[in-house]
């Protein structure tokens, strides 16, 4: 394999983060356009239900290389947290959809407003974990894994 081919693990999350950054938005603003609710909940629950599972997986792979190397300290133990949070407000975020009819919403059923309360916490918790991922953790990544253990995490992160 040539050089110019590798991609950085790093890098391959940043991508992840930029393209989900793209498609996030304030559950609030759901409620200024009825006619698109219905549209706008099933392109957050592939959001929240198939792009965060699958970045936060290939995320456990580097974070995983790095606890071998470093042990669960600071920004590891942080990140297994937040994680674990993440995936308790996801929990939250179905049951309650599970409640609802999308196609009879109405911006004042306490139902919708639960929804977009809980939507509105994980979307702020994701926020927030990017900004942490990308200054601490991808930090730490660049600078404490072997050039020979990058491709193998590479891969890893590929194959999912």
């Amino acid at each position: 394999m040539e050089l110019s081919d590798f991609v950085h693990p790093v890098d391959i999350l940043l991508e992840e983060h930029r393209k989900i950054s793209r498609y996030i938005t304030n559950f609030s603003d759901l409620l200024e356009n009825p006619d698109e609710w219905e549209a706008a909940i099933q392109n957050a629950v592939k959001l929240i239900n198939h792009d965060f599972v699958q970045h936060e997986r290939r995320e456990a792979i580097l974070v995983d290389e790095l606890e071998e190397l470093m042990g669960k300290i600071g920004p590891l133990e942080m990140v297994e947290k937040e994680h674990r949070q993440l995936d308790s407000l996801r929990k939250r975020f179905n049951l309650a959809l599970e409640k609802m009819d999308l196609s009879t919403v109405s911006g004042d059923d306490p139902e919708v407003l639960e929804l977009l309360e809980i939507g509105n916490r994980l979307i702020w918790a994701k926020k927030s974990h990017f900004f942490k991922d990308e200054r601490f953790l991808f930090a730490a990544a660049r600078g404490a894994l072997a050039p020979e253990r990058l491709q193998e995490i590479t891969w890893k992160m590929e194959a999912i």
